[in-house]
């Protein structure tokens, strides 16, 4: 339990806003990702992550979160550098990276992060960030930093940046930003946080956002699922479960009462001298359905989402009334995943003038090459090591959401002042990545094509009751689920049987065509590296 896990005691008493419920955000006609249901929705926790510090209370800054929200994140930016591992590892050092590929203002104290998450697309769809900073610049400033254009929405000065934001100011020390850069929806967002402040949060958001403040959990992520998942897809998920199917005893009506009844997630993370997670799922109906497989579940559903992290395999778990908990380690590679599911960019919002030594590089942008491509080479390096980590269960099978997600990190990189032999090597990088992503995805669609097949062998017979229905479960794939009777049990066996052959078979060459490709990346990566340290005299 996070409360139990984090009970340090904030020495003052916060005041509380008053709150109301959300109403729900109009989504956004999308495509159509044919994950498996149910691992869509428990994904959907490690899709929230958070960000910001100190100054300004937790509390006053969702007052300006908008309404629609169903994901959380907060971060105590400055208590977390404070940690002696954050110490240890240099974390905000000028030069050397956390473990998280957030972009945050170099001066942020207290970060809040909001969206709207679409778990069919596995991508926010809007994003909004509040955070206090240590400094205030003015707008002109941020104008300046982020070669921004300066506008005024809702009655307030907005800075509209090329990175698909735009950026206010609501009170000293205190800015905003939301993506993307739309500015109707802007100025209706400003309009509401400044003409009725109050807390915009769903009842489960509220409470996890207080942590930060009542325990001092340095970050804390959540998103709300009530009325997120159907029962009758749960169910039907469950039935083409591969753990299931090999368990004896199990009710799968009774557990799919209990999913159906999920509330949200709430992933708390304590950063001392070691990073220390508790991610806890919440249900309105009792968890003991799931008491003996709570975790491998979980687990299968992540990985047939294709978002598995590694350290989720060595969490403890525990199930309780109406909760069911795992607790374990955080590694770098752990944040790198959840951090890669976020694309609002805060980072340039700053007062820092650009310098006489600044001034002179930009003009002489020759000078900056070697230092810029460095910067560009280790970033993309640092997405390509992780994926070159397959160990243990996992498979690349299980980390096909990985492929497409840092795809899209290193194709946003900046590639100003970029050796041009590093900006071609980035953008074959991430055309393979994306190959990967869609042979690990076209799995469920192979497999279903040759499972129709095999069963179409043998529907033939009027013995036969025919197709069953089409249930979506795998990643991007469609599984097909019948059934005959009388003298044909035998053959209905020998059909599972061999449908079960050809997915084992479709999975094992998805994952062989990925782990192709990251070999021919690191092949390709190893010669830029050596063509970079010739070229510049400085190791890459």
């Amino acid at each position: 339990m996070i409360e139990m896990m984090y009970a340090k005691a904030c020495e003052s008493q916060f005041k509380k806003s008053t709150r109301r419920r959300i109403t729900k955000h109009t989504k956004e006609e999308k495509m159509r990702f044919k994950h498996h249901y149910l691992g869509c929705a428990l994904l959907a926790t490690l899709g929230l992550l958070g960000t910001s510090v100190l100054g300004v209370e937790f509390d006053e800054l969702t007052q300006y979160v908008p309404e629609g929200a169903n994901a959380i994140v907060t971060l105590n930016v400055e208590k977390t550098l404070a940690s002696p591992l954050a110490q240890e590892e240099k974390w905000g050092t000028p030069g050397v990276e956390g473990p998280e590929p957030l972009k945050l203002p170099p001066q942020a104290k207290r970060f809040v992060l909001a969206a709207h998450f679409d778990f069919e697309y596995m991508r926010p769809v809007k994003e909004v960030a509040v955070f206090e900073l240590g400094i205030d610049p003015s707008m002109d400033f941020i104008v300046q930093h982020t070669k921004g254009t300066l506008d005024q929405l809702g009655g307030l000065q907005t800075v509209e940046t090329p990175k698909d934001a735009i950026v206010v100011k609501f009170a000293p020390n205190v800015f905003g930003a939301i993506r993307p850069a739309d500015r109707q929806i802007a100025a209706r967002w400003i309009r509401q946080v400044t003409n009725a402040p109050t807390n915009h949060l769903t009842p489960y958001l509220q409470k996890a956002a207080s942590y930060p403040d009542r325990a001092g959990t340095n970050i804390v992520m959540a998103m709300d699922l009530e009325d997120v998942l159907r029962r009758k897809d749960i169910r039907q998920a469950l039935e083409g479960s591969e753990l299931l199917k090999k368990q004896k005893g199990i009710d799968l009506d009774a557990v799919a009462d209990s999913l159906a009844s999920i509330q949200g997630f709430t992933l708390g993370i304590l950063v001392e001298k070691r990073a220390v997670g508790e991610l806890r799922i919440d249900f309105t109906s009792d968890t003991a359905p799931l008491a003996d497989i709570a975790k491998p579940l979980f687990l299968e559903a992540v990985g047939e989402a294709g978002a598995m992290v590694q350290e989720l395999q060595d969490w403890q778990v525990k199930v309780e009334s109406h909760r069911v908990s795992f607790k374990g380690d955080m590694t770098r590679s752990g944040f790198l995943r959840l951090f890669s599911l976020f694309e609002l960019d805060t980072s340039e919002v700053s007062d820092k003038a650009p310098t006489t030594e600044d001034t002179a590089k930009t003009k002489r942008p020759e000078e900056m090459i070697p230092y810029t491509s460095k910067q560009y080479y280790d970033a993309v390096d640092k997405y390509l090591v992780d994926l070159s980590k397959e160990k243990g269960a996992v498979s690349f099978g299980q980390m096909g959401l990985w492929f497409q997600k840092y795809a899209r990190k290193i194709d946003a990189l900046p590639i100003l002042n970029v050796d041009p032999d590093l900006v071609s090597f980035g953008a074959w990088t991430v055309e393979q990545l994306r190959n990967a992503t869609a042979s690990i995805q076209g799995v469920g669609i192979r497999s279903g094509a040759r499972e129709a097949q095999v069963y179409n062998t043998y529907s033939g017979s009027a013995s036969y009751s025919g197709y069953g229905t089409p249930v979506r479960y795998g990643w991007n794939g469609y599984r097909v689920y019948g059934g005959g009777y009388g003298t044909v049990q035998w053959d209905v066996r020998n059909v599972e049987a061999e449908r079960r052959a050809i997915r084992s078979q479709e999975r094992a060459q998805g994952a062989t065509e990925a782990r192709g490709i990251v070999k021919q990346i690191e092949s390709e990566q190893s010669k830029i590296r050596r063509t970079m340290s010739e070229r510049y005299k400085m190791e890459f």
